[in-house]
């Protein structure tokens, strides 16, 4: 292309902009200069039509950074997804190998995906080279009867805009007027209803949202012959000259096509757009003006203003959180106005606008709907734009993926508007999904998290006693069905066996009969992928009558004499529970009989099946391992100023605590955790390759020496008791936390760790904590206003909750497995003693997106058809799950990761939509069967 022809395409004599300005686009700055070339805007405004093959003429720098950039969605061709480029080398360039390579490239490209047309997109390499691409597309088109169409559109020739203008200019040269249109099916035609024929001109499809505003027009009659490019196909395309009015979408795009259907095919033209309820309503009128037809016009008024009643219900909510709400637009083209008249439909104040790519026109609509004093910028440079965001105060800035990150790193709200996002927000139906957007991304409650300061850097500030409203307590629904299906809870001996496999060299002993013990120890193999050492007085149905007495002592005997451990726990099940096992009692008869054994030490836990669940059962046996193991010296123990106990609850992993030692450790203090199942079930292989006890964990003399430390951290508010207890005997502080999930929870737990150690909060975890802020800023897209179902104990509800509601997330079922003080305390508004059928049913209820529970959720998740996060006991069909770390400021910046990737795959896409006069091939039918069913 020469420099006569690109003046030419610059000079658009339809484009007001023009007269101003006849040397065209103004030059760039190098240095200073952003935003895309020729080659991005001609393949930009072409991809989109599907059922074409999209060859990229070059090295593989062009195709390989740009391939799937755009969010143009297809409801049933998808070649215009497969990424096609001929991958130049060095030797190819320099022995002129460029033209052979592409016309093989094409036969490829035709005989494997068999398209309705080659788009070949000449690059600036084989450009500067002197490839002759259109001979090669001519001989390739005689060769196999497929069109195939040279786009000469070198990276060097312009901007973005100018590639736009040659991808019309190529349009009009190649394709429009080289078939007449099909005639409509015989199920479309209605009687006495007019069809008429139409054009969008410069409409994406952008996250499909055109689909929202396609049943309108197959309700009023207007058969779009094509919508250029948005979901197109070739064979449309080639048939656009015989509409009888089109409308131009983005006329800085595609305005050079609407002209030329004008001046020579006699089709009117008018500019609109589909964002905004008035803005979309205008477009529909502007069409039934330009047809000129008095019963479309009153079909159009009625079919207005039965969609605007409808539309203006559903935003009331919405627009009373947006009311006055200060938007800044820097989008450019027809969005620098369209987007502004949706704004203003919401109730807010739009402070200024982009105009970077905006023609006359496009200024002119921005100063009939903000004022004569409307701030309109140019300028793209992102430091100037911030500096004006906050000049004008504004609540939220609005504009393309360029500017995300930068916006977002200042710590401010974003909403983004491009051509590479997945939502669709055209037509009235898409103003609800702005609308929502809009709250979700201006309120969302990380934005008070992220600007705060972290406490520790806060100076104190005199205590003010403020009246505040008593926050809704949770109703607690006791599940009174007799039959539980699915079972959720797990038993208390479950729970009250996992804290002596954290003690070192010890054995817990269930009370009970075989089949118990064996499932509890399956139940741990499956989750921990470890041996377990568990054992059982194995009574029968003589001693269950008679008395098992004997099979305690025998079993406390057997152990101490084949396996030698340090610690037993002896707990007790449903079926000694039952049968008034006096274990006390027992433990006396065998110190007794057998005093050899005195260096053993055997803690009683009493956990009957019939009650609680394992949170509880675990907390239980922590109590007991303090009562026994702990001497009863609140005064005579001799403070280690460097040393902190830490009680740690069922919900905590071996990955947990790992990181909760590291993390104490980075303040230079040591860490003694019990139960230390970090230690002991993180899966290490030891020399010795088997112990029938637990091999790590917590020994016997640390858990003793729990009174010469400075304080006492407390994780889960289950473990209050075995606290208090703790507490008492030794008379160590303590600092309770219910959760160490999400930013606030761990800004505690680093200030009281600061203040044990009397030191600064090392730049580790500083680092770490900014490093959490920065994942919850850039996922708040996809966490904010997400519908969460959960279903676990009460502690780990505790911590999902309060971490979802962090991040703006709604918890819209939860279930648990017992009564806690913790459940009153949560942002919930109702919690469920239950079942998983009962998570199952709420989370339907709710409409929830993911699923959190244990691995027994699989099947109910796939019935929702929603994502599942596995958290809890049991896990099973995960490899190292149960390693996984939650806490934290890196376990909740996975955690906020993990939870974006399942919302991205759990994403309220726009069902494809089928036009009524739609023509397609049948294979195009059968996919688009699939794609909606």
């Amino acid at each position: 292309m020469n420099a006569s022809e690109i003046t030419a395409l610059q000079d658009e004599p339809a484009c007001a902009h023009n007269h101003k300005n006849k040397s065209g686009c103004a030059r760039a700055k190098p240095g200073a200069t952003q935003g895309g070339c020729a080659f991005d805007g001609a393949r930009n405004a072409l991809v989109p039509i599907a059922d074409a093959a999209h060859l990229v003429h070059g090295p593989i720098g062009c195709a390989g950074s740009s391939w799937d950039n755009r969010g143009s969605r297809s409801s049933g061709a998808r070649l215009f997804r497969v990424g096609m480029t001929t991958d130049l080398s060095e030797l190819d360039v320099i022995m002129g190998r460029g033209e052979k390579r592409l016309f093989f490239a094409i036969r490829q490209a035709i005989e494997t995906h068999r398209p309705a047309a080659v788009f070949v997109y000449t690059t600036c390499v084989p450009a500067l080279n002197g490839d002759d691409v259109p001979a090669v597309a001519r001989a390739a088109t005689e060769r196999w009867g497929v069109p195939v169409i040279p786009v000469d559109c070198a990276g060097f020739y312009g901007n973005k805009n100018l590639g736009n203008r040659i991808a019309g200019d190529v349009l009009l040269k190649h394709v429009i007027g080289t078939r007449e249109p099909d005639s409509a099916p015989v199920s479309a035609r209605r009687p006495g209803l007019r069809i008429h024929d139409i054009n969008l001109i410069g409409e994406w499809n952008v996250g499909g949202e055109f689909w929202n505003v396609a049943p309108l027009f197959d309700e009023l009659g207007l058969r779009i012959l094509c919508t250029l490019s948005g979901d197109a196909r070739f064979r449309e395309i080639q048939t656009m000259h015989r509409a009888e009015a089109s409308m131009v979408v983005c006329s800085k795009a595609m305005l050079a096509v609407a002209r030329h259907l004008q001046q020579d095919h006699g089709t009117p033209f008018f500019e609109g757009s589909f964002y905004g309820v008035q803005e979309t309503s205008e477009a529909l009128r502007g069409f039934a003006r330009l047809l000129d037809d008095p019963d479309l016009s009153r079909r159009t008024e009625a079919l207005i203003a039965r969609e605007e009643a409808r539309i203006r219900e559903q935003l009331a909510p919405l627009r009373q959180r947006l009311a006055g709400k200060r938007a800044f637009i820097f989008t450019g083209g027809y969005k620098s106005w369209s987007i502004v008249s949706a704004m203003q439909d919401l109730g807010m104040e739009v402070v200024a606008t982009g105009t970077e790519k905006s023609t006359e026109e496009d200024k002119a609509r921005i100063l009939t709907l903000m004022g004569p004093e409307a701030r309109m910028i140019a300028d793209n440079d992102q430091l100037a734009l911030l500096s004006a965001f906050h000049e004008c105060r504004a609540d939220i800035m609005v504009a393309g993926d360029r500017y995300i990150y930068p916006t977002l790193k200042s710590r401010l709200p974003f909403l983004d508007i491009d051509h590479v996002r997945h939502v669709g927000y055209a037509g009235y139906r898409g103003m609800l999904e702005l609308a929502r957007n809009l709250v979700i991304a201006i309120h969302n409650p990380v934005w008070r998290q992220v600007r705060d300061l972290p406490p520790w850097l806060t100076a104190p500030r005199p205590t003010k006693v403020i009246a505040m409203p008593p926050r809704p307590v949770p109703a607690l629904v006791q599940s009174s069905k007799p039959l539980s299906v699915n079972p959720l809870k797990v038993s208390q001996p479950v729970g009250a066996s996992l804290p002596f496999l954290g003690i070192a060299r010890a054995m817990p002993l269930e009370h009970g009969g075989r089949g118990c013990t064996s499932f509890n120890k399956l139940f741990f193999m499956r989750h921990f992928n470890e041996p377990i050492p568990l054992q059982t007085t194995a009574m029968d149905q003589v001693v269950t009558v008679m008395g098992a007495d004997d099979n305690v002592v025998e079993a406390l005997q057997t152990i101490c004499e084949t396996n030698r451990p340090e610690v037993i726990g002896l707990i007790t099940t449903g079926l000694s529970e039952t049968q008034g096992a006096d274990i006390p009692r027992t433990i006396k008869a065998f110190r007794q009989t057998h005093p050899q054994y005195a260096e053993t030490a055997v803690v009683p836990v009493s956990a009957s099946d019939a009650l609680g669940c394992l949170e509880t059962g675990f907390a239980q046996a922590v109590e007991a391992i303090v009562r026994h193991l702990v001497p009863d010296d609140p005064h005579g123990k001799v403070r280690c100023l460097r040393q902190v106990n830490v009680l740690v609850g069922s919900m905590i992993t071996p990955g947990d605590i790992e990181a909760i030692k590291e993390w104490i450790g980075a303040f230079g203090l040591h860490a003694v955790v019990v139960p230390d199942i970090g230690d002991s079930l993180d899966g290490h292989l030891i020399d010795e390759g088997y112990s029938t006890l637990t091999y790590g964990g917590v020994s016997r003399q640390q858990i003793a020496g729990l009174g010469e430390s400075a304080a006492t951290l407390v994780i889960g508010a289950s473990l209050n008791r075995a606290a208090d207890l703790l507490k008492a005997r030794t008379g160590v502080p303590d600092h309770r936390f219910d959760s160490l999930m999400g930013l606030d929870a761990c800004d505690d737990f680093t200030q009281i760790l600061a203040q044990i150690a009397n030191t600064a909060v090392p730049q580790i975890i500083e680092r770490q904590r900014s490093q959490l802020l920065d994942a919850m800023v850039d996922c708040q897209f996809q966490l904010g206003g997400a519908r969460m179902a959960v279903a676990a104990d009460p502690d780990l509800l505790g911590a999902f909750s309060r971490f979802f509601a962090d991040l703006g997330m709604e918890t819209v079922a939860a279930v648990t497995t017992a009564r806690s003080d913790l459940l009153e305390q949560l942002p919930l508004g109702q919690i469920i003693i239950g079942d998983l059928e009962d998570a199952e049913h709420q989370a339907r209820q709710g409409e929830a997106q993911v699923l959190v529970t244990n691995s027994h959720g699989v099947d109910i998740a796939g019935r929702l058809g929603v994502q599942l996060l596995r958290a809890g006991f049991p896990i099973y069909d995960q490899a190292g799950a149960h390693l996984r770390q939650w806490v934290g400021y890196r376990g909740s910046r996975q955690t906020v990761f993990e939870l974006a990737n399942l919302l991205a795959a759990q994403y309220r896409l726009i069902p494809p939509y089928r036009s009524i006069y739609w023509q397609g091939t049948p294979r195009e039918c059968e996919t688009l069967g699939a794609l909606t069913n």
